[in-house]
């Protein structure tokens, strides 16, 4: 059993191949380590798979190092979907990267080594140790499962019909499989455990040597090859045989036969003759269990500080996981969204979920919402709950890692409501489509020291606030340098700014779109040397999504919250999916068509062009509908509406005066949007502030 203070599966396929190749070569890979323990010790579960706890015998050994390694043996030669009729849940519990079906290539493509002995149908067991696993590599693959694409030979659920239209039997499920992993020149791995001798893999080999025996038949025929060649080795008589028209065909079979049962045996012997090392813990070391597993850990996947804090929650044996009751807290709805929402036009979106907001992933909290639980928790227990001032010391590993257990599992609820809060914040206030569209990560730590109160998630005068204090950081780089320290500053200036105290954040006020290097005029015109932080271009385009900008040809008011959700919307004659594209406003060349100047636009990254002044986001659909336009074609009837939400400077600007080199031209227009978007955020700080 696993127990629930182990990380969750997360080596990626290159990895698992990797694994594979090393263990057909029978090399050695590792030691585990086992606790010898009692029903109850640990909360625990299944190894591969996620979701509700097994039924446990009294004596019950713990898997505390391995997981990775075993967990992918078991993807490879063992059925983790189960059967056609359960396969669905199964799937749904099984982690993402074990949704494969693992094969090997025996048929080599040109210039590659025959390792299987392929082409003359001739191998044995001791072949595969004059290779290593590089040499292998490349004989291995995988076939993803999707849930619902049963028409693939390899999916579990795959159940082909006859010509009237009835399911197959099993017998004839299985040859259909067989037909096609052998037209294919692959060889099955998924049975091999559960059933060595008879399992899909042994059908598999038995056609693939019936058909390479008709080509080397035919080599033969041709004078390529000799029947002694072939079969001598079987019976050096072969020739003569076959001169006095003997039947030879036991011969043929006995070259299949022996070809099939050396791969078999070469791959069985790789998990039934290998001893992994295995470490035993006594019953009576439990209380060593935790520090054991991180100790061993050094040799293995390395543990990172999420996956300690999960393992010292397990010390108070709950029987959910922290990460599962953080996956469920995630699902919920995060509620009272008026506030939030309360300068959008529009009603408040359903469905909208962390989820989608790229804080789980397969039903796993992604490695962005690790970091930002770890350090809400510390500054929760250290600085909230004591109501203390923060240090830089809290967000350390240190601090994370000073939190008993007590102190973890009582407050995950608030850390992770509080969370999703800030996030539906930056989701709702500030354009942002994912938690990945926040370049200074540390930013949302203030904000979820603010929410950590839900008064303030409510009132949104208060989140008015925070919004001005997001920008006006954001565009201003106060967050450029030291941020650690800035980060633990803002957190308690900005709750007392929030609260109607402190300093505030006016001095920070004249170096908006103004720092020198950063967001200056010089720097977002590419006339710096530096080049523009990607901080400073992904900050203004969510700035403009923040704006909620009118399409430019569509009526439609585009939003961060349905945009990778792809609705079907229809406005007017217009139907239409919400997916935004990242459209440049002024093409290569004024004269040159925007399907011409895109690839080469956006290749060259010194190009004025290619800086966040002259783009903005439209829906795809309209984009598209552009593609033949020039910028003199398009801007004329774009609607006023529209030009003012993406602060597009007045039509004069477009417009080529005579004799204008093509960079002046470029940039006049956008130090036109310069000057209107600077005045534009402006503007919108003070109405936030006051």
């Amino acid at each position: 059993m696993l127990p629930n203070f182990q990380r969750e599966f997360v080596w990626d396929s290159e990895k698992q191949k990797k694994l594979l190749s090393s263990f057909i070569c029978q090399l050695p890979i590792g030691s585990l380590l086992i606790l010898n323990g009692r029903k109850g010790d640990f909360s625990c579960r299944n190894l591969c798979y996620t979701g509700d706890p097994p039924d446990l015998t009294d004596e019950c050994n713990y898997l505390l190092d391995g997981q990775q390694r075993l967990s992918s043996l078991s993807g490879f030669f063992s059925n983790l979907f189960g059967s056609i009729q359960d396969y669905e849940n199964k799937h749904d519990n099984l982690y993402a990267a074990l949704r494969n079906r693992w094969y090997i290539r025996l048929e080599p493509k040109e210039k590659e080594i025959d390792i299987f002995g392929w082409n003359s149908l001739k191998f044995t067991e001791s072949n595969i140790f004059n290779y290593e696993p590089n040499d292998l590599v490349d004989f291995i693959g995988a076939n993803k499962v999707y849930k619902n694409k049963k028409d693939q030979w390899w999916h579990p659920a795959f159940l082909p019909k006859d010509e009237s239209g009835n399911p197959f039997s099993a017998a004839k499920r299985k040859e259909k499989i067989a037909d096609e992993a052998a037209r294919n020149g692959i060889l099955p791995l998924w049975e091999f455990y559960e059933d060595p001798e008879r399992g899909i893999h042994e059908v598999v080999l038995r056609k693939m040597g019936e058909r390479r025996r008709h080509v080397i038949e035919a080599t033969i025929t041709d004078g390529q090859e000799s029947y002694y060649n072939v079969l001598g080795h079987l019976d050096p008589d072969v020739e003569e045989k076959v001169s006095n028209n003997e039947d030879i065909e036991e011969i043929w079979m006995e070259l299949r036969t022996n070809w099939k049962k050396e791969i078999i045996t070469c791959i069985k012997n790789s998990f039934s003759l290998q001893e992994i090392p295995t470490i035993s813990l006594p019953v009576d070391e439990v209380g060593r269990a935790v520090a054991t597993f991180s100790a061993v850990n050094e040799g293995g996947t390395r543990l990172d500080p999420y996956d300690l804090i999960v393992a010292r929650a397990a010390k108070s044996r709950q029987e959910k996981s922290l990460t599962t009751r953080i996956v469920e807290l995630l699902k919920t709805d995060v509620g009272g969204l008026n506030a939030v929402f309360s300068r959008n036009v529009g009603s408040l979106p359903e469905g909208w979920s962390c989820e989608s907001f790229g804080a789980l992933a397969e039903n796993v909290p992604t490695t962005a919402f690790k970091d930002i639980f770890l350090n809400a928790l510390s500054i929760y227990n250290h600085c909230w709950l004591k109501q203390k001032s923060p240090k830089v010391e809290h967000i350390k590993i240190k601090g994370i890692l000073d939190l008993d257990h007590n102190e973890i599992n009582d407050n995950v609820e608030p850390c992770t409501l509080a969370i999703k809060r800030s996030l539906s914040f930056l989701c709702f206030r500030c354009g942002m489509r994912t938690v990945s569209d926040l370049n200074y990560k540390l930013m949302i730590l203030p904000i979820i020291y603010c929410l950590f109160d839900e008064n303030v998630f409510n009132d949104a005068t208060k989140l008015d606030r925070i919004e001005y204090w997001f920008w006006l950081s954001l565009f201003s780089g106060r967050y450029r340098e030291y941020q650690n320290e800035v980060c633990v500053e803002d957190v308690d200036r900005l709750k007392l700014f929030v609260s109607g105290g402190g300093p505030g954040f006016v001095s920070d006020e004249d170096r908006l779109l103004n720092y020198e290097g950063y967001s200056d005029s010089k720097t977002l015109l590419m006339e710096a040397s530096e080049g523009i932080p990607g901080a400073i271009a992904n900050g203004i385009m969510c700035y403009i999504l923040s704006r909620q900008p009118r399409d430019f040809i569509i009526n439609y008011r585009i939003n961060s919250w349905e945009v990778d959700r792809n609705i079907e919307r229809q406005v007017d004659e217009y139907v239409f999916k919400t997916e935004l594209h990242d459209h440049h406003i002024m093409p290569l060349a004024t004269e040159q068509r925007l399907y011409d100047s895109t690839s080469k636009l956006r290749a060259d990254k010194e190009n004025i062009l290619n800086s966040p002044i002259n783009r903005t986001y439209i829906l795809s659909k309209t984009n598209n509908s552009l593609g033949p336009k020039t910028i003199t074609e398009y801007l004329p009837k774009i609607q006023e509406a529209a030009s003012f939400l993406h602060c597009i400077p007045a039509e004069d600007f477009s417009v080529r005066k005579e004799g204008e080199a093509d960079k002046d031209y470029y940039k006049r227009f956008l130090s036109a949007r310069f000057v209107k978007l600077k005045a534009t955020i402006k503007e919108e700080l003070e109405n936030l502030k006051t």
